[in-house]
Parts: structure tokens; sequence; C-alpha cells
């Protein structure tokens, strides 16, 4: 109920387009879950500030999948999810424009640990990430992207998605 009347009142404060409100109200339960998350991540974060690592950690937040309850503009919008990393220890804040996956967090973040706290990463290594600065953009790697546990019949090579043997052109901000 709580978060039923915040999703009212925000849909009534913010100016929204008659199709914008139209399709807030008709995903109202999936939109007031979203609201529940965003109140139990700030609850997380202010609970762990009080602890004495805090300071020296870093937080990954991100999801597997898209709500699948909301219609999908297009066949990529299923694999856009919230990826964040947020620590105390990162001087600057980035938003990554490149194709990125999961695959790309662990390149990442050894990446950070070698460069500032000199951790020896071995040559050669199991993951297949360029990392959150590269991703699928560099040239000759691309992205196989998985539809669910079963089936992979994704791929993402620059700006193109390749759905089941059909090639969809991706623009900037991942639209097709």
């Amino acid at each position: 109920a709580k978060y039923g009347a915040m999703f009212d009142q925000r849909v009534q404060k913010i100016k929204l387009s008659t199709v914008q409100k139209k399709f807030a109200l008709e995903n109202r339960k999936q939109l007031i879950s979203v609201l529940n998350v965003d109140d139990a991540l700030r609850e997380f974060f202010m609970d762990y500030q009080k602890r004495t690592d805090f300071n020296h950690t870093i937080f990954i937040i991100t999801g597997d999948h898209s709500m699948p309850e909301i219609p999908l503009q297009s066949k990529i919008d299923r694999y856009h999810v919230p990826l964040i990393v947020y620590s105390p220890l990162l001087k600057s804040k980035r938003r990554f424009q490149q194709v990125v996956s999961h695959f790309d967090l662990a390149p990442t973040i050894m990446a950070y640990y070698k460069e500032n706290y000199k951790l020896k990463v071995p040559e050669k290594v199991t993951w297949i990430g360029q990392g959150l600065d590269v991703g699928g953009s560099k040239k000759g790697f691309g992205i196989p992207i998985m539809q669910s546990k079963s089936q992979l019949v994704d791929f993402v090579y620059g700006d193109i998605h390749l759905n089941s043997g059909v090639e969809y052109q991706l623009n900037k901000g991942m639209t097709e």
C-alpha cells in the first residue's frame, strides 16, 4: 500500500504525456516494485555505511533480465538491465556508452585492483569479457546473449543485433 500510494503521487506530480501516463498505469504493479527496490537499496546503503569496511568495498548492482511483464519495444530490450558499480574508492563518475555485458565485470574489477593495488593478474585468464570501457565495441569481439538458461539465440557484434538468424541495426541508446 505504501508504494502504491507513492506511485500514484508520482504519476500525478511528474509531467507525463498521455501515452506515458497510460503506459505507467498499465504497468503500475511492476513500477511499484521498482519503487520498493529503490527503497531497499537506499536502506541497504544507509546501513552499510555504518560498517568499518564500507570505505573499502566495491558494490555491483545489476539484474539478469528486464521485467518481462512490461511489453518489449524491440528484440534487444529484454537485455537492457541496470549495471551500477559504486564505491567510495572510485574517484569519478562515468557512464559507459559501449555495449557491455556481465562478461565485462571481471576484467574491469581485476584491472582496477591491478592498477591501484598492484594485484598480480595471470597472463592467461578464463574470462571472455573485455572490460566496461571496451565491452563489445572492440573490433573482432561480440557478445553472446542468453535469452533463457537454455536458449542462446542472440548475439551483438558492433552495431548489429543477431536474433534467431535475423539482423537488426542498433542505434545509439541500444534501440533497433
